[in-house]
C-alpha cells in the first residue's frame, strides 16, 4: 500500500503523540508534568510568534511571558500557591512595563507605533491566559478524566473532518475557517455528545442526561476554541501556528480545542456533580 509522504508523516507523528500521551497519563506524576510543561511552552511560544515573528522581535516580552507560563505550570504541579499568584501577577505587570518602556522610548510619542501600542504589549498576558492558565487545570483532574476530554475532542475533530469532507457543502463561517461546514459541525456535536455520554456512564455512572449535557457543552466550547485559533492564524496570515509536529502543524494547532474543552469539563464537573 503506497501511503503519500504527507500522510505518512502525519501518521507517524500521530502514533508518537499517542504513545507519549498514553505513558504520561498512565504514570502521571513527574512524567505528566514534563509533558504538560513542554506542551504549554511550545504552544505559548507559537502564540507569541504569530504576532511577534522573528528571533529578536519583542524578545524580552517573549522570554518573560514563557518564564511566567512555565512557572505557573510548575507552581500548580508543586501546589505552591504563592508562586502561582506571583506568575499570574507577573504576566500582567510584564505587559504593563513593556508598554510603559516602549511608549516612553518612542521618539514621536506616537502610541500608534508598531511596538508602542497597548494591545501589542498586552499580548504577553493574552498568551499567558490562553495557554498555561487554561492548561494547568489538567492537574485538577485524574488521568481518566483528562483522557475523557481528549477522546471527546478527538472524536469531535474526526467526525467533523469525515462528515464535512463527504457531505459538507454549506460552509458555516468561511471568513474564519473556510473548510468547516455546517454538516461537519453537527457531526462533531453528535459524536462528542455520544462519546461523553457513553464513557461517562461506563466509568463514573450517575444520571445520563448530565453526561449528555456535558458532551454538548464541551463540544460547543471545543469548536469555539478551534474557530478562535483559526481566526488568530488568519489575522496573522499564517497557515499553521508552527511546524514542531510534522504533518500536524504546530502544538497550538493540536490543542486549540482542548484548551477550551478542558476548563469547560472542570466547571461542568462542579456544576453537574459528574
Amino acid at each position: 500500500m503506497n501511503i503519500p509522504q504527507g500522510h505518512r508523516k502525519r501518521l507517524i507523528t500521530g502514533v508518537a503523540i499517542l504513545v507519549v500521551l498514553g505513558l504520561a497519563l498512565y504514570f502521571g506524576g513527574w512524567l505528566l508534568f514534563i509533558v504538560l510543561l513542554l506542551t504549554s511552552l511550545l504552544a505559548q511560544q507559537e502564540f507569541y510568534e504569530m504576532f511577534w515573528p522573528g528571533l529578536t522581535h519583542m524578545l524580552p516580552e517573549k522570554i518573560a511571558g514563557l518564564l511566567a507560563g512555565g512557572g505557573l505550570i510548575t507552581a500548580v504541579f508543586l501546589d505552591a500557591y504563592a508562586a502561582m499568584m506571583f506568575c499570574i501577577i507577573a504576566s500582567a505587570v510584564i505587559g504593563a512595563i513593556s508598554f510603559l518602556v516602549r511608549f516612553g522610548c518612542t521618539c514621536s510619542n506616537d502610541p500608534a507605533q508598531p511596538d508602542a501600542s497597548l494591545s501589542k504589549s498586552m499580548l504577553v498576558l493574552a498568551g499567558f491566559a490562553y495557554v498555561p492558565l487554561l492548561l494547568q487545570l489538567a492537574f485538577h483532574l485524574g488521568s481518566l478524566e483528562i483522557l475523557l476530554v481528549i477522546v471527546a475532542v478527538s472524536s469531535s475533530d474526526a467526525a467533523a473532518y469525515y462528515a464535512g469532507s463527504t457531505w459538507g457543502k454549506r460552509k458555516i463561517w468561511p471568513k474564519v475557517s473556510p473548510k468547516k461546514s455546517v454538516v461537519g459541525c453537527l457531526a462533531s456535536l453528535g459524536a462528542c455528545s455520544l462519546v461523553v455520554t457513553l464513557l461517562g456512564m461506563i466509568f463514573w455512572g450517575g444520571f445520563w442526561a448530565n453526561w449528555l449535557v456535558a458532551g454538548i457543552v464541551i463540544n460547543i466550547m471545543a469548536q469555539i476554541g478551534d474557530f478562535f485559533e483559526s481566526a488568530l492564524k488568519r489575522s496573522s496570515n499564517v497557515k499553521d501556528s508552527g511546524a514542531v509536529l510534522p504533518g500536524h502543524g504546530g502544538m497550538l494547532d493540536r490543542i486549540d480545542s482542548f484548551l477550551f474543552a478542558l476548563p469547560t469539563y472542570v466547571l461542568l464537573k462542579m456544576l453537574l456533580c459528574l
